[in-house]
Parts: structure tokens; C-alpha cells; sequence
């Protein structure tokens, strides 16, 4: 039993080495140019075990996504206060010792075989969560409408995130963080709040002359 302990203690050893060391090669490098075998001599592993822990190169980066960008933990229940809650979230300053994953995301997301994995990360952990939130609250709206409310949220975030972290564009990058908060939180509000459908009049019929 013990022994088996030391053998499981060292894997996962193993594998946080390998994705940390992946995490920081995937933020320099796009996803063509990053090898199991730069992966493997950065952490002091052989490249069978570090294919071993992971299977695939795939696999490695699809862990490495998660990792990096981890999740969500909204507390909302309705559109207007998500809207409040994503855009200071936005805002939050986070320390990446392991490497930028805003980096990694612009520098492999074209990519082929790298793209559908952000993509199905993006899916899950972000697009899915907000959708739950809408179709919850407000009026009833199609599956279609949701989808495409939801996809204009995550372009305002993603977007905004490159242009003030990444391109570093000064007027984001320099902005009072209070002021932007509330500006990006109004954006957000257009496709996160979902008005009741406005009451028609009834039709006033003219008297027969």
C-alpha cells in the first residue's frame, strides 16, 4: 500500500512538472512549435513518460487550457447582476507564474488541431454556463437567440481582455479600472438582459361612416 502511495505521489509529481512546463511553452510558443520533447527536458522527464501521463500532445494542451484558464465561479442568477459580476471579474488582476494564457490563446487558436480544443473549452466553461443563466430569467427566447447573445458576451470579453492584456491598447490598458467597469458592465447588459416583450395596444377600430 505504501508502495503504491509513493508511485501515485509520484506521477501526479510527474504531471504537474510536465503541466507547468507545458503551460509556460504553450504561452511563448504557437501550438506547431511546441514538442513533447521541449515539453519533457523542461520538466526532467523522460518524453515516454510524459506521453504516458498524457496520451497525445492534444491531450497535454487540452489540460494545459484548463489549467491556465481555469473557470468561472459566478454567484449571479439573472442577466443584469452576471453583467456586474463578469465585468469586474474582468478586471481582476491575477498573478501567472506558469506562463500568460492569453498568450497561449492568441497564439494557437488558428491552429488546426489547437483551435477546436480552445474552442471546446470556451464551450464548456464559459459559453454553457451563461446560457443556463439566461434561459433561467426573463422572457422566453429561442435556443438561437441565446446562442448568439451568449457569443456576443464572450466576443466583448475575449476581445477586450487581448486588447488591454495582450496589445496592451492604451486607452483599456490605462483606464481607471472603476470607470471601465461600469462601461464594459453597460455592454454586457444588451445581450446578458432579456426585457419582457412589449405589450401591444389593442387596435382601436374606427366607427363604420
Amino acid at each position: 500500500m505504501l508502495e503504491h502511495g509513493t508511485t501515485a505521489k509520484r506521477s501526479d509529481l510527474a504531471r504537474e512538472a510536465a503541466l507547468a512546463a507545458a503551460v509556460r511553452r504553450f504561452s511563448q510558443q504557437s501550438y506547431d512549435q511546441v514538442g513533447l520533447r521541449q515539453v519533457a527536458a523542461d520538466a526532467s522527464l523522460d518524453v515516454a513518460r510524459v506521453h504516458r501521463l498524457f496520451g497525445s500532445k492534444e491531450a497535454l494542451f487540452a489540460a494545459c487550457v484548463r489549467r491556465a484558464f481555469g473557470g468561472w465561479n459566478w454567484t449571479s442568477t439573472d442577466g443584469r447582476s452576471l453583467a456586474q459580476e463578469i465585468a469586474q471579474d474582468l478586471l481582476v488582476e491575477r498573478e501567472a507564474p506558469e506562463g500568460d494564457p492569453l498568450q497561449m490563446l492568441v497564439r494557437s487558436v488558428s491552429d488546426p488541431h489547437a483551435g477546436p480544443i480552445l474552442r471546446a473549452w470556451c464551450e464548456e466553461s464559459f459559453l454553457e454556463p451563461v446560457a443556463r443563466i439566461l434561459r433561467s430569467g426573463g422572457r422566453p427566447v429561442s435556443e438561437a437567440e441565446v446562442a448568439e447573445r451568449v457569443a456576443l458576451v464572450a466576443a466583448c470579453c475575449f476581445g477586450t481582455a487581448v486588447m488591454r492584456k495582450v496589445m496592451a491598447v492604451p486607452a483599456l490598458a490605462k483606464a481607471d479600472a472603476s470607470a471601465l467597469s461600469r462601461r464594459i458592465e453597460h455592454l454586457l447588459s444588451c445581450p446578458l438582459v432579456i426585457e419582457e416583450a412589449p405589450h401591444s395596444s389593442p387596435e382601436i377600430l374606427e366607427p363604420a361612416s
